[in-house]
């Protein structure tokens, strides 16, 4: 049988490298309809973690802020809790007898008293502030204003020097110190408020995944590595309790911690959601 000369005409290179298929999904994931579909099941997902948190929150049932940031951190997570709320008592009590911002007519008698105290006095904080601003902008009186800016100083700080000055000035003076005391505490009892589990985790896991791209801009791998892993005295910022910036794999393992933190800590709220997330991105 006599040879036949065979000319190589073409190339497969999508046979030769079948990898390159994957980069075809972007096609199909660029789409409007699968775009609106992501959509909505992300959508879902929230609502269904929001929805959860209400009917947890109604069974006293929730994350105190900064609990994963101590669940990651050597130590017991209860002493902790029983710290923070300790803590938390100190602090409203503290708001409480200054009677600058609320009333000083009510006190903490129970851990469900504190609660009721954490949930309410922000409004009442909101309100006072308005009364305020009505009383500053119902007199012109001297006397009454210069009443007003000092009741408005808080303990330890130095009165602000009110002798000479005008009814105007007195004005801007004691709206200045009314924003800034009522702020002051608005800032103080929401640190104390607890949140809902969903939304605890998904702040984390937000948190970490912002952190995960700004190290990923920054090249940086490993930052941070020993304070998630529970080495460090400090968890790193991601958690918020500051210390070294983390890095790709830290900010990675931020999430799993929340992951974890939801499993062992609330596994039936963590069990309830997964199956309905399940759901929705089974249909979607």
């Amino acid at each position: 049988m006599s040879d036949e000369s065979q000319e190589l005409r073409r190339i497969n290179w999508t046979e030769c490298f079948a990898f390159t298929q994957i980069f075809r999904t972007f096609r199909l994931a660029i789409q409007p309809n699968k775009l609106a579909l992501a959509a909505i099941g992300l959508v879902a997902t929230c609502l269904v973690g929001w929805v959860l948190d209400a009917i947890w929150c109604a069974a006293d049932t929730y994350a105190l802020p900064r609990e994963i940031a101590a669940f990651v951190r050597p130590g017991d997570l209860d002493d902790w809790r029983t710290g923070q709320i300790a803590g938390g008592k100190m602090t409203v009590q503290k708001i409480l007898a200054a009677g600058t911002v609320v009333q000083k007519d009510r006190e903490i008698k129970d851990d469900k008293t504190y609660w009721k105290l954490v949930d309410e006095l922000p409004d009442d904080v909101r309100d006072h502030y308005v009364e305020m601003l009505d009383a500053i902008d119902g007199t012109d009186k001297v006397e009454e204003l210069q009443a007003l800016c000092a009741k408005m100083t808080l303990p330890g700080e130095l009165p602000v020097l009110l002798s000479g000055k005008t009814a105007d000035e007195l004005k801007a003076i004691a709206r200045t110190r009314a924003y800034e005391v009522h702020a002051d505490a608005l800032a103080q009892l929401d640190a104390l408020a607890p949140q809902g589990i969903f939304q605890s985790f998904r702040r984390c896991c937000a948190s970490a995944f912002l952190d995960m791209v700004s190290a990923a801009t920054r090249l940086d791998v490993f930052g941070g590595m020993n304070q998630v892993l529970g080495v460090g005295e400090a968890a790193p910022r991601i958690v918020g309790i500051g210390g070294e910036r983390p890095g790709v794999l830290p900010s990675l393992c931020m999430i799993l911690h929340g992951v974890k933190w939801l499993v062992v800590e609330h596994w039936l709220y963590a069990l309830v959601w997964g199956l309905l997330v399940l759901a929705i991105w089974s249909l979607a």
